[in-house]
């Protein structure tokens, strides 16, 4: 009677009691039902599987764990064993946080007979340190001033590293709709995500709060873009809006690949982290734009200051062309361009429009273009810059990432390495008389108003 009355004790803890074998798999002897809450496996099932637990390890903690199990059954820790926050996957595919008790009992002769020790249900005490441990770190990265795609993709690293079996993106919203990528842990080309065109039903249902997607083979409404999703990996999925005046101005999205159950206290997690981080990206935005601003008005004056100087030099040369290279590397230093250049519109002997490179200066460690037979008489439209030349035509200023222009227009700016462009073109009276041009060959840029309007 003694006996059955501990056995129903065992069974009414909020824990889970068990005895293992001593082998290389903990093979179960006894568990108490509450495994079934645990983990969604029955008494039954735990006890006729002996892989079942080792299966259930989460991938990030197999191995550690395992090791532990082998110096166990070797002797090696004593009499009590403690494996403190490994996670285990229940039958849902919820990530449960455990902590793991058990002493090795020996039998009548002294020997190591088995080992007891009951699993507890950590999950909610780990989050609440997750989520303390992602705010606190959030905040220091804005206590450092951090720049806003740096804050990005470290509370990107954690929150993958933290919860271990997801991947984590940060999409911005686009002026003219949908969301474009800034930053992903998964490991797979980012560009992918361009191509999915986020429905209207999407966009009103990011604006309520976050989207909770336990399988998305079973949600109708994912119909238009199941399959991609498939195709990239993502079975599961949580997605947190980031809020700005109550604007939606950029979605967190948490991927597994495989279906599971999101937690409560797990999606309280991200929503927090969300919230934390869109205070933290706004106020790095604003301070980003001040030094921005105070930067492009100094990039101005250098560049007026390199006119007025290059003006003065223009005018006292017996001929402004023995000035020009001055010039050139004046302005190109000031604009911190890798590259500027002067083209002079002519017309060449089958009388048809070119435009002729006349000078040049390039940064040190830039490949010169000057010389090439293409740029000596550069037909625009031959070479598909139609664009370019119809627009420096009606006398405006061409700015562009070379990753952002068309085919032909890419291909012709991509074979000389250049990775910005900005051609501002020349009138002498009404007459178009030629173009300006600078190329970054280092990194792409946005040239400021202030910027383009001193050039």
């Amino acid at each position: 009677m003694a006996r059955f009355d501990f056995q129903e004790l065992v069974e009414r803890l909020p824990l889970v009691v068990y005895v293992d074998q001593l082998d290389d798999k903990s093979s179960p002897l006894y568990v108490s039902p509450q495994i079934a809450q645990l983990l969604g496996y029955s008494q039954e099932e735990w006890l006729a599987d002996p892989d079942l637990f080792t299966n259930s390890l989460h991938p990030d903690d197999r191995e550690r764990v395992l090791a532990d199990i082998v110096d166990r059954n070797a002797g090696l820790t004593g009499s009590m064993t403690m494996f403190l926050n490994y996670r285990l996957i229940a039958r849902d595919g919820r990530v449960i946080w455990i902590r793991d008790d058990e002493i090795v009992v020996a039998d009548a002769d002294g020997r190591p007979a088995a080992a007891q020790g009951y699993m507890q249900d950590v999950t909610a005490r780990q989050q609440d340190g997750i989520r303390l441990e992602l705010l606190v770190g959030i905040l220091s990265l804005a206590a450092d001033e951090t720049p806003p795609d740096q804050i990005v993709a470290a509370a990107a690293e954690s929150l993958a590293g933290l919860f271990g079996d997801i991947d984590v993106s940060y999409v911005e919203r686009r002026d003219e709709g949908g969301f474009s990528i800034r930053y992903t842990t998964d490991e797979g080309k980012p560009e992918f995500w361009d191509e999915v065109e986020w429905s209207a039903d999407y966009l009103e249902r990011i604006e309520q709060g976050p989207i909770v997607i336990e399988d998305v083979a079973q949600e109708a409404w994912l119909d238009p873009v199941r399959d991609r999703l498939i195709e990239r990996n993502v079975a599961s999925c949580v997605d947190v809006p980031l809020l700005r005046n109550g604007a939606v101005t950029g979605v967190l999205w948490f991927n597994s690949a495989r279906p599971r159950k999101w937690g409560e206290n797990e999606v309280s997690v991200l929503v927090d982290v969300a919230g934390q981080l869109a205070i933290v990206l706004a106020s790095a935005h604003a301070r980003e734009q001040r030094a921005r601003a105070e930067r492009d008005l100094r990039n101005r004056d250098a560049i007026l200051e390199a006119v007025s100087h290059g003006a003065r030099q223009l005018v006292a040369a017996p001929s402004w062309r023995d000035a020009a290279q001055g010039f050139m590397r004046e302005l190109g230093e000031a604009s911190s361009a890798s590259r500027s250049y002067l083209f002079e519109n002519v017309v060449d002997a089958e009388g048809e429009p070119v435009s002729c490179h006349l000078f040049e200066w390039v940064a040190a460690g830039i490949a010169p273009q000057i010389g090439k037979p293409v740029l000596r008489t550069l037909s625009l439209d031959m070479l598909g810059l139609t664009g370019f030349a119809s627009r420096l035509g009606r006398d405006e200023i061409v700015a562009a990432n070379t990753r952002d222009l068309s085919g032909r227009e890419r291909a012709f700016f991509e074979s000389g390495n250049v990775r910005s462009v900005i051609n501002v073109p020349i009138f002498v009276g009404a007459e178009w008389w030629g173009f300006i041009g600078f190329d970054d060959c280092v990194a792409e840029r946005e040239w400021s108003p202030a910027e383009t309007d001193a050039l």
